[in-house]
């Protein structure tokens, strides 16, 4: 089911009770190391297709196929590909979808309490005689079934009290400011409140400000608050009231309420705050194309549309284009314009149009269009001014001149002879004269131009054949001579085959000897050719009939392979090789940070060269091994190296597995020693050992380092 043999030809037949022989042919091969995806090929009349099914390739006559992707379904082989109906299977915060191959999609919820989003919560407030103070937002996680959960935004309460030491002190509440206190009255009489400017305060409370400040009564006196002398949102009790020096349309003064200005126009809503400060909430006034805007103090911006015809951007224009025999040129970009309202306004691209054609007086020119140069024309065909009668020598290719730019008229002149005879030709030269193509070919012996494209190769090898090009070539025969059978080429599509007798040949037989060709293709006759003591134990020895050649020698101890421990780094040593895909052998690889190698996908393997362990009762496997793993991201996903040992090179005996772990997973180690007693399936005449890499994506290989391996009794 994995090889395919089609085209063989019979030979041999001609003479009476002659004995055909089915040779030739070509093979196809489709198996997991040689193939070549929905190859397709004819056999016995059946369409077959090289397909996998289960992981096995093979030919088949289904065009079903897999091309290896997950998002595909229904795959099948077309066009010599394999490809499926594409879907999509699209993963949210709480879970994770991926393609199965059928066309659904599996569903796995990511595990309840993981974070899928946030939720805005609450501005602060003061309810009461306490500040709320809510976080920005609250973390939403997931359930576990697959949903995010709503989250719940709990402030933490402050409440806004005074000093327990407090003589006047009075509690207050800002949203943005939270909890503060502020200078209340200190129950004196003597207070002068009637001025805006400057109050007279008997006895003055000081130390207020904070959450939780006592208020002391002292001192007092005069304080003022006007253009030349004042502290800004500095509060004051006077006569039982608090007042606040602050700036309101430009004028200082004392006044009852804390609302101020900050001299920002791009605040609003300023007020005094709990530490002395005059804020307030920020708005953005940014000019946008086609509008002026500007802060004034307030929660809107003032804004003045630029006037129209205002440039505001551009918009590309199309492409130029060359359709029914004109050009369409456009400008790169167009203006986009104000409208005199603020909104920029799209623009039109307009296009200029040019009839492409050629001058009144053109013989010769073609009318051209290009989308970078716009109209013009190119030389063409000077036709009907060639001379075709002459079967020997043809006048073509007068050269059409003055062409180029549009409206351009062309002239033939020139020409060239072009000869096809005995004394100077060149094979299936093709020439077009007078619209009609010819070729310079050799038939019946006769050199000629003709319209024909049979010719003669002088390869009595090929048959059928025919200019292809400019060259001659036919469908080629191999007629290879065999042990006792002479096969010549004769130009046709079979073999001239003659059988000489007597001749000495073999019949791959090493135990017979002096074979001779029988004159009917067969070699035939020869003696025993057995010799007790020549080194091999053949032609029916046996260790009775020849210890010397047949009792099996054990030759161990035995080096493998010595690799540079200290460098990290293996080459192919000795008979070892690195396979590659499909089994090729390539030439080197190491285990250094500088030249890293991935393997792919159970592909590659170090093999040893082939061993006679058959006369050895125990062998044990020694080497060395180290891992200089890191935290694995993306590249590979619980990749192993296995070490392995087989009898005949197809079936593997596991002797040891070591993995370097999944994604963040550190499996390092030092170098370490080991030793394995080879299973009795492993101690053949044709011995293996090999290490062999295998992992789900790629084998990040340069983190191994292995040393010396040897086999030891």
């Amino acid at each position: 089911t994995d090889r395919l043999t089609t085209g063989q030809t019979c030979v041999g037949c001609g003479a009476a009770h002659a004995e055909g022989l089915c040779t030739g042919g070509g093979v196809a091969t489709c198996t997991e190391a040689d193939h070549t995806p929905c190859q397709q090929v004819t056999c016995d009349g059946v369409i077959r297709y090289c397909t996998s099914a289960g992981g096995t390739w093979g030919w088949r006559t289904a065009v079903a196929c897999d091309d290896g992707d997950d998002c595909t379904f229904n795959d099948a082989c077309f066009g010599g590909s394999c490809s499926g109906t594409s879907f999509t299977c699209m993963s949210d915060d709480c879970t994770d979808r991926a393609c199965d191959g059928t066309g659904d999609c599996t569903e796995t919820p990511l595990d309840a309490m993981t974070v899928c989003g946030t939720t805005e919560c609450p501005a602060d407030s003061c309810p009461g005689t306490s500040h709320l103070d809510y976080p920005a937002t609250c973390t939403r996680t997931c359930d576990g079934a697959g949903t995010c959960a709503s989250c719940t935004c709990s402030p933490t309460p402050v409440d806004c009290v005074t000093g327990a030491g407090n003589e006047c002190c009075v509690a207050g509440c800002t949203a943005g400011g939270g909890c503060n206190t502020t200078a209340g009255s200190c129950g004196t009489t003597s207070d002068v409140c009637t001025d805006p400017h400057v109050l007279q305060v008997g006895s003055l409370c000081t130390g207020c400000g904070a959450n939780g400040a006592s208020g002391t009564c002292s001192g007092g006196g005069s304080f003022t608050c006007n253009l030349s002398t004042h502290t800004p949102c500095m509060s004051l009790s006077c006569g039982g009231t608090t007042y606040f020096c602050t700036n309101v349309d430009g004028t200082w003064r004392w006044r009852p309420a804390p609302a101020c200005n900050d001299e920002d126009p791009c605040t609003h809503g300023d007020t005094c705050g709990g530490t002395g400060a005059c804020t307030g909430s920020t708005i953005d006034c940014t000019d946008t194309p086609c509008m002026d805007r500007e802060c004034n103090g307030t929660s809107s911006c003032v804004e003045t549309p630029l006037g129209p015809g205002t440039a505001c951007g551009t918009t590309s224009c199309p492409s130029d284009s060359c359709a029914s025999g004109s050009f369409t040129d456009y400008p790169a970009t167009c203006t986009n314009l104000c409208n005199g309202a603020g909104t920029c306004s799209a623009c039109t691209c307009s296009a200029s149009s040019l009839t492409c054609s050629d001058g009144p007086l053109d013989t010769c020119c073609d009318v051209s269009c290009s989308i970078l140069t716009g109209c013009g024309t190119t030389p063409g065909s000077c036709a009907w001014a060639d001379a075709c009668a002459d079967p020997n020598f043809l006048i073509v290719g007068k050269a059409c001149s003055g062409c180029g730019a549009n409206w351009a008229n062309g002239t033939c002149t020139g020409g060239t002879a072009m000869e096809c005879s005995a004394s100077m030709h060149t094979p299936c030269t093709t020439t077009i004269c007078n619209t009609a193509t010819y070729r310079c070919t050799n038939v019946g012996g006769a050199w000629q131009w003709g319209s024909s494209t049979t010719c003669d190769d002088s390869d009595l090898c090929t048959y059928n054949d025919v200019c292809s090009g400019s060259t001659c070539a036919g469908t080629p025969i191999i007629c290879a001579d065999e042990a006792c059978t002479d096969s010549e080429c004769n130009g046709t599509a079979s073999c001239t085959v003659t059988y000489p007798s007597g001749t000495t040949c073999s019949d791959s037989d090493p135990c017979t000897t002096g074979e001779t060709c029988n004159g009917a293709g067969s070699c035939t006759g020869g003696t025993p050719a057995a010799s007790c003591g020549d080194g091999s134990c053949n032609c029916g020895e046996t260790i009775s009939t020849c210890p010397a050649d047949c009792t099996p020698v054990c030759v161990l101890p035995r080096t493998l392979a010595s690799w540079e421990g200290s460098a990290e780094g293996w080459s192919t040593s000795g008979n070892w090789t690195l396979q590659g895909s499909g089994g090729s052998p390539g030439g080197y690889m190491n285990f250094d940070d500088a030249t890293p190698s991935h393997l792919t996908d159970y592909s590659h393997a170090l093999l040893s060269p082939v061993m006679d362990l058959g006369g050895c009762t125990a062998v044990s496997l020694r080497y060395k091994i180290k891992l200089s793993d890191y935290l694995e991201s993306s590249w590979s996903n619980d990749e192993h190296l296995r070490v392995q040992c087989s009898g005949n090179g197809s079936a593997w005996t596991t002797l040891r597995t070591f993995t370097d772990g999944d994604d963040y997973s550190d499996m390092s180690f030092g170098w370490t020693q080991y030793t394995h007693a080879l299973p009795i399936e492993c101690k053949t005449t044709t011995a293996y050992i090999r290490f062999l890499a295998e992992g789900d994506d790629s084998w990040d290989i340069w983190y191994w380092g292995i040393d010396t391996v040897s086999l030891e009794p």
